[in-house]
């Protein structure tokens, strides 16, 4: 048994997901398993993952016949995990040594379901950029997020990071028995509505006011474009 399972969505990701999947095998003091689900790339992100799991027993990979999306990607990263926890991991992204063992101890004493931390900015170069609060109405960490607290959050707000970008761990338990997975008609805001429904489902949410998740902020990435069939897909999800 894990304590967490790590779940990559890559996409023609052959740069970057040694890195990422390194940072998260790399996490002490909790046992951790990997998941790399390849949604059938066209470079050699696979033969890169498959080449990590030759070398490492808990990392395991999972190949989309088609590409079906990040949404659809990590349910199949879900649907097989072994770990207490469930936690994403962007391609391009990285963790802080010890992140989710300190997400874990926390969520563990105060019965969370839902466990977030702050984002660390950086660029493509793995420079740090400018920290930005979050869009939160209160202090984040005082108390459990609301559905009002996690609705407001995602408004846009100038200078503030949007509460979706955050990437939470989720309790596997709550998400199995209340039958929660990303929505797969999304392209994006499929985190936010994850959150969302596992608030609306009765989870508690926990805020650690440290830095853990390194977002790699890229010039043209799916989350600062939006192309107009998957705003329509977000509108119908909004509604």
């Amino acid at each position: 048994m894990f304590d967490a399972t790590v779940v990559i969505a890559a996409w023609n990701a052959s740069a970057s997901i040694e890195r990422s999947a390194l940072s998260a095998l790399a996490q002490d003091g909790v046992a951790v398993e990997v998941i790399i689900v390849d949604d059938a790339s066209t470079d050699a992100t696979r033969t890169r993952a498959e080449a990590l799991a030759n070398i490492h027993q808990n990392l395991h990979v999972v190949s989309l016949a088609q590409n079906s999306g990040p949404a659809a990607a990590r349910n199949a990263g879900i649907d097989r995990a072994r770990g207490d926890w469930i936690a994403v991991l962007d391609s391009d992204d990285t963790m802080r040594p010890g992140r989710l063992s300190s997400l874990i101890d926390f969520a563990r004493s105060c019965n969370a379901d839902v466990i977030t931390d702050r984002l660390e900015l950086i660029d493509e170069s793995g420079n740090a950029k400018e920290q930005m609060p979050l869009a939160h109405p209160g202090q984040p960490d005082a108390a459990a997020w609301s559905v009002d607290d996690y609705i407001y959050g995602n408004l846009l707000h100038d200078g503030q990071i949007v509460l979706g970008f955050l990437k939470p761990i989720f309790r596997k338990a709550f998400l199995d028995q209340n039958t929660i997975r990303y929505d797969e008609t999304l392209r994006n805001g499929e985190d936010f509505h994850l959150v969302l429904a596992s608030l609306m489902a009765g989870a508690q949410l926990r805020f650690v006011d440290q830095p853990g998740y390194m977002f790699t902020k890229r010039k043209g990435s799916v989350s600062s474009r939006l192309d107009p069939s998957h705003e329509r897909a977000l509108r119908k999800a909004d509604a």
